[in-house]
């Protein structure tokens, strides 16, 4: 396919083209101020320590007040969630929601929505800044997603 369309329009025809609809894509993300989903970005957001992201995890959130449990199984574990958030291109995040909720236990379902504030509040006080999300060497607001475990202090 590579030779065919080479010889019919040239070579790096394909590379022009990917080009043309990258920039066709950020003047659209630009114009309309979307959020780009971190995945399709060419650099993906990061906090202002690291040299760039290869994970999706946090460090864990340790919980005083609620009466969490740990699921022993061989597949349970604490509760973790998959919070998205907005990455501003100014660095600041907002717009928390849940991705994913596992609650280990059935008995930790009750607990989801303090939890979530926990694991929000968190992000909010220990990783206010990042970087945001790349595409084309310009940065753009990015919709991140990160993954916080809890677990009973």
């Amino acid at each position: 396919m590579d030779k065919i369309l080479a010889d019919k329009y040239g070579i790096g025809f394909k590379q022009q083209m990917h080009k043309k609809a990258d920039s066709l894509f950020l003047q659209n993300v630009i114009k309309n101020n979307l959020a780009v989903y971190y995945g399709d970005c060419d650099e993906r957001p990061k906090l202002p320590s690291e040299k760039s992201r290869s994970s999706d995890y946090i460090p864990n959130v340790k919980v005083k007040n609620l009466d969490i449990k740990e699921d022993k199984s061989e597949y349970g574990g604490w509760p973790f969630f998959d919070i998205g958030f907005t990455v501003e291109k100014d660095s600041t995040i907002n717009s928390f929601y849940i991705n994913y909720f596992f609650e280990g236990l059935e008995s930790n379902k009750k607990y989801k929505n303090e939890l979530f504030e926990l694991a929000k509040n968190h992000l909010e006080k220990n990783y206010p800044t990042w970087v945001p999300g790349i595409v084309n060497g310009t940065q753009v607001r990015t919709d991140n997603n990160v993954r916080i475990h809890l677990i009973k202090e």
